[in-house]
């Protein structure tokens, strides 16, 4: 809020909306950076590991439980970045839409100001004609 917001009044509730939209969407692709950068990294491990697995004979005892269960863990692992995925387009949609309320909201605002402006312009013809 501006000094002369706070002296002579508040905001119209289209500016409002429109500030609330800016601030839930800059929130919005904070998240998606912030979980960009966390699944890169989860990623980057995970491929650490896979590529640094010893080979190990399947035959052998100690490396055939080990390799079942290997096997299940990277589905299950695998299964988590798969809807991982699927919330990051949640997210993206979710941004997306919330800067379409903001961008709504501020030609909204901006429609009301210029409407203002022209009521008061009119209202100075009148008093002008009047006199």
């Amino acid at each position: 809020m501006n000094i002369l917001e706070f002296i002579f009044g508040k905001k119209t509730e289209a500016e409002r909306k429109r500030d609330e939209y800016h601030t839930l969407h800059q929130k919005l692709v904070k998240v998606l950076e912030d979980h960009d950068r966390k699944v890169k990294d989860a990623a980057s491990t995970y491929d650490s590991y896979r590529y640094s697995m010893p080979f190990l004979s399947s035959l052998k005892v100690p490396s055939s439980e080990f390799s079942e269960k290997r096997i299940e863990i990277n589905e299950k692992l695998n299964n988590v970045f798969d809807t991982d995925k699927e919330k990051r387009l949640d997210v993206k949609i979710a941004i997306d839409r919330a800067y379409g309320r903001y961008e709504y909201y501020r030609n909204l605002a901006i429609t009301e100001a210029q409407n203002y402006e022209k009521e008061k312009e009119r209202e100075r013809e009148r008093r002008r004609n009047k006199n």
